[in-house]
């Protein structure tokens, strides 16, 4: 491994974003967790065991169809888990953070349909650029079928953290029996299996219905933290159960990778980076290549909790890079008519990233349009 190295919720801030990009008129980051993230001076923090073998994705083969290179503006598109319970999201305080935050079933749905109207086919972030062994960040060609345009999908905080189950979400990613990925959450004191209520496998069966929509077979990036575990499984240091989540999400991860999905570093503890120590951010870094890299295997990828960061040459900002992590993503959307923010320099590539949440389907019909109609995604019959 190269030196590499939570609902987290959305709020629409304008102009609150630590230092947005210079198109970034109106920043979308994210609020606090629910549950919060280790103390800033933790407890002793008990050995760790030793680490799983790193996964790998299995290969896939080549596409028989005609390319062409594609020069226009780079978009990417995130979301969080979805509502997928609006009755009981409807009845707890968090079905707020919720409705602000997520988007239905029926919503992701839809918002798909419409990528897939709007010319989009999804792409692996690590296709657009190509990163030296002495480090130098280099674009790549972005090669796509002809007259398609490339998208990038990613999903934030797919952790399902423990302070935030049986509120209106799923409880954790799962291979049912059959080796399809599902989702699972105990009601009632059972466990229901479900298959359309969020992302994973909603966006599994579109691109089987629709395999166009994943021409190179890619799917979506997922953001994970790792202060209570990944993927609803509770693989931190300080679980009493750890060494046996850490085997049941093994085969899970392995089915994500062999699927198209990949993984990305949304922060150890999803702190704030603009508002803790130099310090603190290399020990956050620290924890999250240590306990989560040998679950997920190795990533370049870091997605800013809250959409903020600091400056450019903040020394914060630079122990990223020098960490393994050059390419970087932040939160935000541009005025109307103004192409996507990117930023590339020998060292990084720094991609601004698009919310699709509650709070911009109602609000921002006009900045989403060019990837999608909110009068035709949004449905209010499905929200808490």
């Amino acid at each position: 491994m190269k030196k590499a190295g939570a609902l987290l919720l959305t709020a629409l801030l304008f102009a609150s974003c630590a230092n947005p990009s210079p198109t970034d008129y109106s920043a979308h980051t994210e609020a606090p967790p629910i549950q919060s993230p280790a103390p800033e001076q933790p407890s002793p923090e008990p050995p760790l065991p030793e680490p799983p073998e790193m996964p790998e994705p299995s290969e896939r083969p080549m596409p028989d169809f005609e390319v062409e290179e594609y020069n226009g503006s780079l978009y990417h598109v995130f979301f969080h888990f979805l509502i997928a319970f609006p009755d009981i999201a409807r009845n707890n305080s968090y079905g707020r953070n919720l409705d602000n935050d997520c988007v239905t079933p029926t919503e992701f749905r839809r918002s798909l349909e419409e990528f897939y109207r709007n010319g989009f086919v999804l792409m692996n972030l690590n296709d657009y650029v190509e990163i030296d062994a002495d480090g130098t960040v280099s674009r790549k060609p972005i090669m796509v079928p002809v007259g398609k345009k490339p998208l990038i999908l990613s999903f934030d905080d797919i952790n399902y953290y423990s302070g935030n189950l049986g509120k209106g979400i799923c409880d954790k990613v799962i291979l049912d029996s059959g080796g399809r990925l599902a989702m699972s959450t105990m009601q009632n004191g059972a466990e229901l299996i479900t298959y359309d209520n969020c992302v994973i496998p909603i966006l599994e069966a579109f691109c089987d219905e629709f395999p166009e929509f994943s021409p190179f077979g890619d799917k979506g990036m997922l953001a994970v933290t790792g202060f209570d575990g990944i993927l609803g499984y509770r693989t931190q240091r300080d679980s009493p159960n750890r060494e046996s989540e850490i085997e049941a999400v093994k085969p899970v991860v392995q089915a994500l990778l062999d699927s198209g999905w990949y993984f990305a570093s949304h922060g150890y503890g999803h702190y704030d980076l603009a508002k803790i120590s130099l310090d603190r951010v290399r020990d956050d870094t620290r924890k999250w290549i240590e306990e989560v890299v040998p679950l997920v295997g190795d990533t370049n990828i870091y997605i800013f909790p809250y959409g903020s960061r600091a400056t450019w040459d903040d020394p914060r900002f630079q122990s990223l890079i020098d960490d393994g992590f050059p390419l970087l993503m932040g939160v935000g959307m541009p005025p109307v008519g103004h192409p996507p923010y990117v930023r590339h320099t020998e060292r990084y590539f720094f991609m601004d990233r698009w919310a699709v949440d509650g709070t911009t389907l109602r609000r921002h019909r006009d900045r989403l349009a060019p990837v999608l109609d909110t009068d035709f995604v949004f449905y209010q019959a499905e929200r808490p």
